[in-house]
């Protein structure tokens, strides 16, 4: 049985690792605006004929994984035989951003969350597209696709049923499975005391404004250091706005990429993770420093924090990490409490394994519907 997986983004090539190797053969495929070689991946540009190549290729598999579903993607769809099963890997935007109004809150909808650019800018990218060799997208709306997608991976069915609210026709459910089990003798106590880092990146969603403001006006201390992950996404009227807010000394931006082994070794050291996000956003993140035994601060409201808790996390809300600096002038660190969620962790991980979430791919894929 063959599986294609196709990405446009290098950060989640690792993706493959969920597909058994010995089960599937599986050829892992980049698709980029130019060509840059990866590891673990065949590289193919946005050229009419790499796309073509790629639509075949997605034609003489059993299932195809689109790791997201931006415009490339579904015309590719659009060109892929009916009898392929096809398996959409979920990274939020492409439904979240249909209803922006119900996870970003009112102080970010306030800015454009795309880089302006000038007249002469715009004239010369639309002239661009015109005269380029790339393939030309359809124009269908991404609600004209949920028909044919046999299955959506998500991370928790918390997520799915929230989706499920807001767009009725998504298509079935599919768990995604977590490949590391933590390990109690690992944890790392030597946290660096009162030193935090707030994810995830430069959209709007993460909700930057109004944790930024709350921590500006409510904390009593200045003994303690943020450091704001703001690497990825546009650098927009919002973003633009949220460096403005955090010109404070306890604020660090983090504005270049970090390397994959430097970011989860800086998470590792921290204290606290801070994740202000209605929608589900930065979840592989909180996985890490939930078994790292780093806290967690969520925002209450969101789908992240009741999901956390009703699988028995120890999770803390924004005025819970407000109230905890001010009581005590530090965030502490609580060997128990890391070890309750370690434990929370792997009991979480073993009821949806690799294994099981293989032997539901094949038996998809085996299916005549």
């Amino acid at each position: 049985m063959n599986i294609i997986n196709l990405h446009t983004d290098p950060k989640f090539i690792r993706g493959y690792q969920l597909f058994d190797n010995k089960r599937f053969d599986i050829r892992n495929i980049l698709l980029l605006p130019r060509y840059q070689k990866y590891d673990f991946c065949e590289t193919y540009t946005y050229d009419k004929r790499d796309i073509e190549k790629i639509i075949d290729l997605c034609n003489q598999s059993d299932l195809t994984v689109l790791f997201g579903l931006e415009r490339v993607k579904l015309s590719i769809l659009d060109r892929i035989k009916p009898e392929v099963k096809v398996v959409w890997r979920l990274f939020g935007a492409e439904i979240y951003n249909l209803h922006k109004e119900k996870f970003i809150e009112d102080e970010g909808l306030k800015y454009k969350d795309y880089e302006s650019r000038k007249f002469t800018q715009k004239i010369y990218t639309r002239l661009r597209k015109i005269f380029s060799n790339n393939y030309k997208y359809n124009s269908k709306n991404i609600r004209d696709y949920f028909h044919r997608i046999n299955k959506i991976m998500c991370l928790h069915e918390e997520e799915y049923f929230l989706l499920k609210k807001v767009e009725n026709e998504i298509p079935d459910f599919l768990q995604i499975p977590l490949r590391i089990k933590a390990i109690c003798e690992n944890q790392n106590t030597c946290k660096v005391e009162n030193e935090l880092v707030i994810g995830a990146n430069r959209f709007r969603h993460n909700n930057h404004i109004s944790l930024i403001t709350k921590i500006n006006a409510e904390l009593n201390s200045e003994n303690y250091r943020f450091n704001i992950l703001f690497n990825y996404g546009p650098f927009s009227e919002y973003a633009k706005y949220v460096i403005e807010l955090s010109q404070k000394k306890w604020y660090n931006l983090i504005q270049d990429v970090l390397p994959r082994q430097e970011y989860f070794s800086m998470l590792d050291s921290t204290t606290g993770l801070v994740v202000n996000s209605l929608r589900e956003n930065g979840m592989g993140s909180i996985f890490f420093a939930l078994r790292e035994g780093v806290k967690v601060y969520l925002n209450e409201n969101g789908v992240m924090y009741n999901f956390l808790k009703k699988e028995g996390f120890k999770i803390y809300s924004i005025d819970d990490l407000i109230k905890e600096i001010n009581e005590n002038n530090k965030i502490r660190y609580n060997y128990d409490e890391a070890l309750f969620n370690v434990n929370c962790y792997n009991r979480f991980a073993s009821k949806h394994t690799l294994e099981e979430f293989n032997d539901d791919i094949e038996k998809m894929i085996k299916r005549m519907d």
